[in-house]
């Protein structure tokens, strides 16, 4: 084998080890609730498209290296090229965003919306602490959330003074804290479990230690908390 193809074959494996390096994974990712399994179940569809566009991508490299060289190509013929670039370059790629973007939508529009019954929590972000109110049981705490599992869960957030963020991966995506709006997010049919959450957006010297952690439990309980706290049931 001469030193050409050797060195062809060597980029390709290098190419490919850099990938995986670039995208190796921080950790098992677990959805706990409805949010958290569309979220998951979008990732998946991007993941399988993304690597078979990449499949596509290597194997059109491999062709074009390794392919006999014993005359003119079709691809020589200025039409065959430009219907090449066409699909290969906008028609099939604009399909595949089209879907993704679709997905995401239909993702999007099953975030959740208020139901009777549900339960109302007020988070608010500090530097560098949650604050966490229950308005509904006249409760409150500081760095921890308590949920009642299989139930549904509206959290109001607002902050007291710089951009925070929260996220509790296994529970539903980011959502931001931003001084003067109000957002909110749900959490619907949370599965029993202690979850850690974190502010994603970078808000001084402490963000790295700013952190949740959510308990979800049984609704008795997650009563005996309230009572305990003082507070009344719902």
């Amino acid at each position: 084998m001469t030193k050409r193809p050797i060195l062809r074959i060597a980029t390709i494996v290098l190419v490919v080890l850099a990938t995986g390096l670039a995208t190796a994974c921080t950790g098992e990712y677990n959805p706990k609730s409805n949010q958290a399994n569309d979220i998951a179940s979008l990732w998946w569809v991007m993941l399988i498209l993304a690597c078979a566009v990449f499949a596509v991508v290597i194997g059109l490299a491999a062709w074009a290296l390794f392919r006999p060289r014993k005359g003119p190509s079709t691809m020589d013929k200025p039409r065959s090229q430009f219907a090449f670039l066409l699909v290969g370059g906008a028609v099939i790629p604009l399909l595949i965003l089209a879907a993704v973007f679709g997905y995401s939508l239909d993702v999007m529009g099953h975030t959740g919306s208020d139901q009777s019954g549900q339960l109302v929590v007020h988070v608010t972000g500090h530097q560098w602490w949650y604050d966490v109110e229950y308005p509904q049981q006249s409760v409150s705490a500081t760095n921890v959330m308590y949920l009642p599992a299989h139930r549904q869960v509206k959290i109001i957030l607002n902050s007291a003074d710089v951009i925070h963020s929260f996220w509790v991966p296994e529970l539903n995506g980011k959502t931001d804290i931003i001084p003067g709006v109000t957002n909110h997010l749900y959490i619907t049919d949370p599965q029993p479990g202690t979850y850690i959450g974190h502010c994603a957006e970078f808000c001084g010297i402490g963000h790295t230690a700013m952190q949740i952690k959510v308990v979800v439990e049984s609704q008795d309980a997650f009563d005996r908390w309230v009572a305990n706290q003082g507070g009344k049931s719902q």
